[in-house]
Order: C-alpha cells, then sequence, then structure tokens
C-alpha cells in the first residue's frame, strides 16, 4: 500500500469528501509520530503498536560480494513494535485463512 492508496482508503472509510482533506491528515499525523519520537524516543498507539529508538551494538558483518569482513559502528534505529492485541487478531485471521486452504480439495 502506497501513501497515495492509504490516502484513497481514508476517504472512502471516513466518508471524506477530499483527498485534500485526507492527505492533511495523514501527513499530521506522520508528522505528529516524527515530532514524537524526536523528542521522547517513543510513541506508544494503544491497539496499533509503538515506535521506538533503539540502540544497536557495533559488530561484525560480512561484505557478501568481496567475502571480506566490515566494521559496523554502534548506531540508534527506529524500530516498530506491534501491540499485542493487533497481533493476535492478525494471527487468528491467518489462522482462519490456512485451515480453510488446508480443509479445501485439492485439484488434480
Amino acid at each position: 500500500m502506497t501513501k497515495g492508496d492509504f490516502i484513497d482508503f481514508v476517504v472512502e472509510r471516513k466518508e471524506l469528501t477530499s483527498r485534500k482533506d485526507a492527505h492533511y491528515i495523514i501527513d499530521g499525523f506522520i508528522d505528529c509520530v516524527k515530532a514524537a519520537v524526536d523528542a521522547d524516543g517513543e510513541v506508544n498507539i494503544q491497539g496499533f503498536g509503538k515506535f521506538v529508538i533503539v540502540d544497536q551494538k557495533a559488530r561484525v558483518a560480512m561484505n557478501p560480494s568481496l567475502g571480506t569482513k566490515v566494521n559496523v559502528p554502534a548506531k540508534k534505529a527506529l524500530k516498530f513494535r506491534v501491540s499485542g492485541l493487533w497481533k493476535r487478531a492478525v494471527g487468528e485471521r491467518l489462522n482462519k485463512k490456512t485451515k480453510a486452504t488446508a480443509a479445501a480439495p485439492k485439484k488434480k
């Protein structure tokens, strides 16, 4: 899904009359998340997930094309952690699809 698809989805689901309004709302949300992560280091949206800055340790990696070792310095990275509620809901939907597929008769 692209940002444009997301805007169209919001327009349709929330019955907005303008793509411009949906674009404004989505840009506002993104700006808010960016500002909050910059200020606090994390944003927690209950039922959705958490954006959090984590420290990654320095490590030695392998350059696959040359086969040589490369030192990767320590850095900070942004991660998204899915909420348990959402994870369970997605898992249940995926399990239902898997069971339905497994129960379907096999084609010859």
